[in-house]
């Protein structure tokens, strides 16, 4: 996100409306948001007015485009969200076990927030280290997608047909070590039950969805995946590494199928989102109230959180994509161009 806005109150006001306009695509993908519209602004603004004089404020302008983009996408994906909710009345003990492993991913990005975040605020929020993030994680999801980096083994046929296919096995594949094969393709059901349907959410298809790629299906997941993903997911703190991302990266690393690590992704993003928008509304009510930030700082936030809702709800096609399976080595490569245009807009020292 960026690290502020300018300090004209019309030059804010337009830089926070773009700022959210381009999160919700970013946010959908694994590109990291916090880069893109850190560019934009920079962009935007000619590089003044854009360091953070106000990290903690900062921070929230970053919560209030991540709350927008949510809401969007989650209208843009109700009908997903509507077989979610119907799998879990369907079958509560599954809901419940899903619930318990979401809730146990949750846990470390969670703590490490709350014992790190104002240090993270003030020490990783410049070019260099957004444009690490970038570089660092886009090689690790690649690899991990690609199958040179794993957490557990997936079966040695599989998983050299899937390198062999370039990351995507043909359907059937077969899992030694799992017993998934491709038994549990179409027809099987996605997070807390929502039914696997040709067409539909989690479909085997072309770009190695589901089971059937040769990979786990999120149905396998024990207390130990859940463990690792948490910990995948609290290295996005780091601007630039993208949550979406490490988590993905995370998921193809312990070997599950790319259109489960698509669901894994989603269902982890509300307890992650949803927790700092409470936390971050809750400091920054305390500090209108105590007249430490003025009133007119409102209205970019206000700006950054609607226009975010607007272009998630129109990025719902991209997450939808995401749902469905894809190859992570073309963001990989997309995320060098934008460290390199993140370093290139840097404003002069």
């Amino acid at each position: 996100m960026p690290s502020g806005l300018p300090d004209h109150p019309l030059r804010s006001l337009v830089a926070a409306q773009l700022a959210g306009l381009v999160h919700g695509p970013a946010e959908a993908l694994p590109v990291s948001s916090s880069a893109h519209v850190r560019v934009v602004t920079q962009v935007v603004t000619r590089g003044r007015g854009v360091a953070p004089g106000d990290p903690e404020l900062a921070k929230a302008t970053e919560v209030a485009a991540h709350a927008g983009t949510l809401a969007g996408l989650t209208l843009g994906l109700r009908v997903e969200i509507r077989q979610v909710l119907r799998g879990a009345a369907a079958d509560p003990a599954k809901a419940a076990r899903t619930a318990g492993l979401i809730t146990l991913a949750s846990a470390p990005t969670a703590l490490a927030a709350v014992a790190f975040e104002r240090r993270i605020e003030q020490r990783l929020g410049s070019d260099e280290t957004i444009a690490i993030g970038l570089v660092v994680g886009g090689f690790a999801m690649t690899l991990a997608d690609g199958g040179l980096l794993r957490l557990r083994r997936v079966g040695g046929r599989a998983l050299a047909r899937e390198v062999e296919h370039g990351g995507a096995p043909p359907t059937g594949a077969a899992d030694p070590v799992d017993g998934d094969g491709g038994s549990k393709g179409t027809g099987t059901p996605g997070p807390a039950g929502a039914t696997r349907t040709t067409g539909g959410p989690g479909t085997t298809g072309a770009g190695g969805r589901g089971p059937a790629d040769g990979g786990r299906s999120w149905q396998d997941a024990t207390i130990a995946d859940a463990l690792l993903l948490g910990l995948a997911q609290a290295t996005a703190l780091w601007p630039g590494v993208s949550r979406s991302g490490a988590v993905l990266g995370a998921a193809r690393a312990l070997g599950f199928a790319r259109g489960d690590a698509g669901w894994i992704s989603a269902a982890l993003a509300g307890p992650a989102v949803g927790g700092a928008t409470v936390l971050k509304t809750v400091r920054l009510v305390q500090r209108v109230v105590g007249g430490t930030v003025p009133r007119a700082a409102l209205l970019p936030l206000g700006a950054v959180a609607v226009t975010s809702a607007l272009s998630g709800r129109l990025a719902a096609p991209l997450a939808r994509r995401t749902l469905e399976g894809v190859r992570l080595a073309p963001f990989g490569a997309y995320r060098l161009l934008v460290a390199g245009g993140l370093l290139a807009t840097r404003p002069p020292r």
